[in-house]
């Protein structure tokens, strides 16, 4: 009697195990294909067209490999990509570095080129320009890609050594850094920061430092962790060469270091303790004839 009470009993249990399955909330999938998007004026590629191919490129991958539906998509200013974050029409996204600097995304990857997650920028002249302190009153060419670019430019990439807005005569803004190089060979402007690589048929008279490369980050929040685990997999697998060969996880903190280093320097002159110098009497008393003539200083002193 009692092995028939509890095999009656187990049919109800299943039953209310498949209907309290039911009731259970589906995980969220994506309505349609996930976004791939590209907004890096800074990065090493030649042109829009460029960029364009390189980002349908990486979310064909990431279609085939994560078995999901996914399409690229290319944004030139900083406005639209914001507009478009805004609507939740990106889901990942590449990213410019200086503009990540000021953004709070997760990065799941940074770019490599020639296996390195980071460039040499300089700073490169036209014809013309002796040295740093020629450029006085020029003209600046760079790559607009966020509100803070002069900040990078004045702080990270110059050091504080000089106020760009009142060093330099016009800061004109271009819509990628091959621009901005082409404007400076073409005379339209007298000096680009940009990549060392990318400064060709112009004159380097000064080394900027290091930047790093375009995130991966993803955009969009509330996407299912599977989705975000696939696509973050297929990004790391993704090498096709050319401006930008690869991708490395993490990268967060560099972007991070980018930021604090687009702050002002405030610099303090070292204080030292001169040596005591003995003079016999005889030396203070018989003077002999004052050489007036200055020592010569200019090794003392560098001009960038």
């Amino acid at each position: 009697m009692r092995f028939a009470t509890v095999s009656c009993r187990l049919p109800l249990l299943a039953v209310l195990a498949v209907a309290l399955l039911g009731a259970l909330p589906a995980r969220a999938q994506p309505a349609g294909p996930i976004v791939i998007a590209i907004y890096a004026p800074n990065a090493p590629f030649e042109g829009a067209d460029a960029r364009y191919s390189y980002v349908q490129r990486l979310a064909t991958h990431i279609g085939n490999v994560a078995g999901v539906q996914a399409k690229g998509q290319a944004f030139a200013r900083a406005g639209d990509f914001e507009a478009a974050v805004r609507r939740g029409a990106v889901d990942f996204a590449i990213v410019d570095p200086v503009y990540l600097a000021s953004r709070t995304f997760k990065v799941i990857a940074t770019a490599t080129t020639g296996g390195s997650t980071s460039k040499r920028w300089a700073l490169f002249v036209g014809a013309g320009i002796p040295n740093f302190v020629g450029l006085q009153g020029k003209r600046l060419a760079y790559a607009s890609s966020s509100p803070r670019d002069m900040a990078f430019i004045e702080h990270a990439m110059l050091d504080s050594e000089v106020n760009v807005t009142k060093f330099f005569g016009a800061r004109q803004g271009t819509p990628d850094v091959a621009s901005a190089v082409a404007a400076v060979a073409l005379g339209k402007a007298d000096c680009v920061v940009a990549p060392a690589d990318r400064g060709r048929g112009l004159r380097k008279i000064y080394d900027a430092g290091s930047v790093p490369n375009p995130g991966f980050v993803q955009v969009k929040t509330g996407l299912p962790d599977g989705t975000v685990s696939a696509v973050s997999k297929a990004v790391l697998g993704f090498g096709a060469g050319g401006a930008l060969d690869g991708w490395r996880g993490g990268g967060g903190d560099a972007y991070r270091g980018l930021a604090g280093q687009m702050g002002a320097r405030a610099r303090k002159a070292a204080m030292s303790e001169p040596d005591v110098l003995r003079l016999e009497s005889q030396d203070v008393l018989l003077l002999g004839k004052v050489d007036t003539t200055l020592p010569p200083l200019q090794h003392y002193f560098w001009i960038p």
